[in-house]
């Protein structure tokens, strides 16, 4: 059977969703799959030949979206909630699980929205969007959210399976973790990013300063006999806290997708914000 085919004939859902809908009331059971489509390799390039766009089509086409151009262009914050259970292994490569709050959310989410808001004003709608604690979005609900999105800012780690469904004008700006052991900022879906043809994705790196003044720490940071620490170092999991240096360079990334945006539209005037703050600039004394 065709993938794409598989893809455009069939509506898309999680597993557990539609099972619960099979058994109903009863919640208890089992139910069979004739096919299933395990993973998100379909959605890149890893399968040589195979190309993401035409499953995004097939996507939009499915759930009966008429994607109009936009008056504007819509950044979506996305800020990460509730907890999370992270499996790991004692010296003895024992099992073991605990639950870790927050998957490095970015805990003032809301002093950097107002900051975008702030800088471009009505030219562009800049959004919040906190997910997800115990319900999570559903799959049609992601597919219609990328696509209304121009500019996409989150967390990294998990969201590259969803990014494949913004529009070719839009961008994403995953934000990446800093690695304690080897003193770098790390991409958390490197191996996912440079599959996809569309969105343009640029990493927001994120420095030691970007881990100061948040509230989990010390007790999100990995002790240095997990067996993780020596590969990904002590803050992989740690929230962030962005201050008025970060903001700043959060928003000079946020410029640079607006312009993208703008050019694949043909939709200049949404930069006169940054050309006044251009201007003013030069008109500064020196």
């Amino acid at each position: 059977m065709s993938i794409l085919r598989l893809h455009w004939d069939n509506n898309l859902a999680f597993a557990a969703d539609y099972a619960a809908q099979v058994l109903g009331d009863a919640g208890d059971g089992h139910v069979c799959f004739k096919t299933a489509l395990v993973g998100t390799g379909p959605l890149s390039r890893r399968i040589p030949g195979t190309e993401a766009w035409p499953y995004r089509e097939a996507a939009v086409w499915r759930l009966g979206l008429q994607e109009e151009p936009q008056e504007r262009p819509v950044i979506t914050v996305l800020k990460k909630k509730g907890g999370m259970t992270i499996l790991g292994y004692e010296k003895n490569w024992k099992h073991i699980a605990w639950m870790r709050p927050g998957r490095r959310s970015v805990e003032n989410t809301e002093d950097v929205v107002s900051a975008l808001q702030a800088r471009y004003g009505y030219y562009a709608a800049v959004h919040l969007l906190e997910c997800c604690d115990g319900d999570r979005m559903t799959v049609p609900d992601q597919v219609k959210l990328m696509s209304a999105t121009s500019v996409l800012i989150s967390p990294g780690g998990g969201i590259a399976s969803v990014l494949n469904f913004l529009r070719p004008s839009a961008t994403a700006v995953p934000l990446t973790a800093f690695n304690t052991q080897t003193n770098r900022s790390v991409s958390l879906d490197y191996v996912f990013y440079p599959q996809m043809e569309t969105p343009r994705i640029v990493e927001f790196p994120v420095s030691l300063k970007e881990y100061e003044k948040t509230s989990d720490r010390p007790g999100c940071e990995l002790p240095t006999d997990n067996w993780r620490y020596a590969m990904d170092g002590a803050l992989i999991h740690c929230n962030l806290r962005f201050g008025p240096e970060g903001t700043q360079r959060l928003m000079q990334h946020v410029d640079a997708a607006l312009l993208h945006w703008a050019e694949r539209n043909g939709r200049y005037e949404v930069l006169q914000p940054l050309q006044k703050l251009a201007a003013a600039q030069a008109a500064r004394p020196t």
